[in-house]
């Protein structure tokens, strides 16, 4: 029995030739009605109407699917090829690719080009045999000097952009968006070959390792095969080839046996040609030998599967393969991607699990957050006008005040001086105003003199003449102050002896300060503090 599918997997083929939607409420799939002129190459116009119906088709579904979890796109119009770019950043590898387009004469612009990279792989990690990684190991001194080999995506997806847009504009959301090869690596990439046939006897019924290479090759009941390479479940490299099988003997037909003479009906299953697969293989070696990978098993998904994973596993040896029987390989693995997004979601920004540019493409939602943050952006303007305007107006609150203030003071010296009023602030002015000043004090205004100051600097000179023959011996001054009413100093000497000598020169010098000094410490730093109050009246 089949299992529950709770996520919803699409797939659209080029240019909405075939839309196969997969979900709760089961498998269904829409195709186009055929026209006339169906062999011909449509137009725009009706590749636009096409797509338009295709999405009005998935929008409309009873299910009433408001969210596609993963858009997988069909590759007939898409390559996966090698290029060698000084930069794996996605913005050189395109350059690259559009450079050498152009060079062989075609629309480059109309190609959308995704790099397929994996950081920090050793030779010996990528699957390279032990003479290719001694070539490479010793080629590792110049490769700062050289392009790096990628395998990059090239696709012609203008209509599945279209399409985007249109399941967006009604209401449809989409959570990423792959390709047939990545669908392919992440559904069959960790399959092990653990089936009984003649490839599979080096294994001892143990699989691969982890970091081992698998070559997945779905094959349909044309003949076409889809292929990928997968480290994991994700994706290294793929493409496109076809098979052809020689006519089948009818089953029906006597074959006879040369040795006894007997006939017999047997069946004979039609195996694909070898010039088929020698094609595939050799396909396969080229790409081994520029992005430095090689597959340690080979899968083979679809109709027919026996005798191409047979024919593979006698061309290539050293990988065992494994045959799984699918009358229908396209819905088999959209089905197993459907089941497997729970537990190994799709990663939107790595691209050998995605299309990234696809899957991070603005829809609705960033529209509407867009039109949010531009009215907030709105409202913050209106509010930083709304204050300037305050504070324009706090300003000219401001100045009114301060020319009040001006007014009133104006007016308490006309009051004064009126002799004043009117003048500049000039000299004439401030002898005005001492000539009032004079005339208030003449008129017996009990005024009184401020204190004398205290002789400061004469007890300065004391002190300092006191300790200067202490100083020319190593003495040092470590604070001095002298002030009213209390002053103070710490000297440090070398002796006991240099500091009581100093001590009672200090004392007997001063004439308005009484001097207490107190001993501390031992040689060579004893430490004089000396603490001193003014006398009385002085």
């Amino acid at each position: 029995m089949d299992a529950f599918v709770s996520k919803r997997v699409c797939y659209l083929g080029a240019e909405a030739s075939l839309v196969r939607l997969i979900g709760p409420s089961g498998d269904v799939a829409w195709s186009p009605e055929q026209s006339a002129s169906a062999d011909e190459e449509a137009d725009f116009g009706t590749t636009r109407l096409r797509v338009g119906d295709a999405a009005a088709w998935v929008a409309g579904q009873p299910d009433g699917a408001r969210r596609i979890d993963l858009v997988c796109l069909g590759v007939e119009e898409s390559l996966c090829s090698w290029i060698s770019a000084p930069s794996p950043e996605p913005q050189v590898v395109a350059a690259a690719v559009r450079q050498r387009e152009e060079d062989w004469g075609e629309a480059a612009s109309v190609v959308s080009v995704q790099p397929l990279f994996e950081k920090d792989r050793s030779p010996q990690q990528s699957g390279l045999s032990s003479a290719l990684a001694a070539i490479r190991s010793r080629g590792d001194r110049t490769k700062s000097r050289l392009a790096t080999p990628l395998a990059v995506i090239e696709s012609r997806d203008a209509s599945a952009r279209i399409w985007l847009d249109d399941l967006d504009a009604r209401g449809v959301r989409i959570g990423a968006v792959s390709t047939l090869w990545h669908a392919i690596a992440l559904v069959w990439g960790e399959q092990a070959p653990a089936a009984a046939s003649g490839s599979d006897a080096g294994q001892n019924g143990h699989g691969p390792p982890e970091a081992s290479v698998s070559a997945v090759a779905l094959v349909n009941g044309d003949g076409q095969v889809t292929w990928a390479w997968a480290r994991g479940r994700r994706l290294l490299a793929g493409g496109v080839t076809s098979i052809t099988r020689p006519r089948a003997i009818d089953s029906s037909a006597a074959q006879l046996d040369e040795r006894d003479g007997q006939s017999a009906a047997t069946p004979v299953q039609a195996l694909p040609s070898e010039e088929s697969c020698g094609r595939l293989v050799l396909d396969w070696l080229t790409w081994s030998a520029h992005i430095g990978q090689a597959p340690d098993r080979i899968i083979v998904v679809g109709e027919g599967a026996d005798g191409l994973a047979d024919s593979l596993g006698r061309l290539w040896p050293s990988a065992p393969s494994k045959a799984i029987e699918e009358p229908d390989a396209l819905g088999a693995t959209l089905k197993l991607l459907a089941e497997r997004l729970d537990e190994t979601p799709v990663t939107p920004a790595d691209p050998r699990s995605s299309l990234v540019e696809l899957s991070l493409r603005p829809g609705r939602q960033h529209r509407r957050l867009f039109t949010l943050i531009a009215i907030a952006m709105a409202l913050l303007a209106v509010g930083i006008a709304g204050v300037g305007f305050k504070a324009r107006q706090w300003q000219s609150d401001l100045r009114a005040e301060t020319s009040s203030l001006s007014a009133e003071t104006r007016q308490a010296i006309s009051a004064a001086a009126p002799q004043a009023a009117g003048a500049r602030a000039t000299t004439f002015m401030i002898e005005q105003l001492r000539g009032v000043l004079a005339e208030t004090r003449a008129a017996g205004a009990d005024l009184e003199e401020p204190p004398p100051p205290a002789p400061i600097l004469d007890e300065l000179v004391r002190f300092s003449r006191a300790i200067a023959t202490v100083e020319e011996s190593g003495a040092r001054i470590e604070r001095f102050q002298i002030s009213r009413p209390t002053s103070t100093a710490t000297i440090i000497v070398q002796d006991l002896g240099a500091a009581e000598s100093l001590r009672n020169r200090i004392i007997s010098n001063a004439e308005r300060i009484n001097w207490i000094g107190v001993i501390s410490g031992s040689s060579p730093n004893v430490r004089l503090t000396m603490n001193g109050e003014w006398r009385t009246g002085q």
